[in-house]
């Protein structure tokens, strides 16, 4: 992020020219620094949330294979028979998901 650069400051109108330029670059110093600092903490902040996003979303994945193996283990225990095309989709699409697919 660049500086914010004031430009010449001349003394055409008179008067104390050299401290209201000291003043002037002393503010705009001051103004980069602080939005400095703020992009800077902004930056950290989101950071932070990323790691706490991609921890929950690791957490959610593995408890979404977790509830598949323990649906494809109630299917199998409580089913009789030849299976039907639906059965058939529902097992393949909860292998998948037990295996974090």
């Amino acid at each position: 992020m660049e500086d914010y650069d004031c430009g010449l400051i001349n003394d055409y109108g008179g008067g104390n020219v050299e401290w209201w330029r000291d003043y002037i670059k002393a503010e705009v110093t001051r103004a980069n620094e602080w939005w400095r600092n703020q992009v800077i903490d902004g930056e950290q902040a989101l950071e932070t949330e990323i790691v706490k996003l991609e921890a929950e979303l690791a957490r959610l994945k593995k408890e979404r294979a977790e509830l598949a193996r323990e649906c494809l283990e109630q299917i199998v225990h409580w089913s009789w028979g030849p299976r039907t095309d639906d059965e058939i989709k529902l097992i393949a699409k909860l292998e998948a998901l037990a295996k974090g697919v």
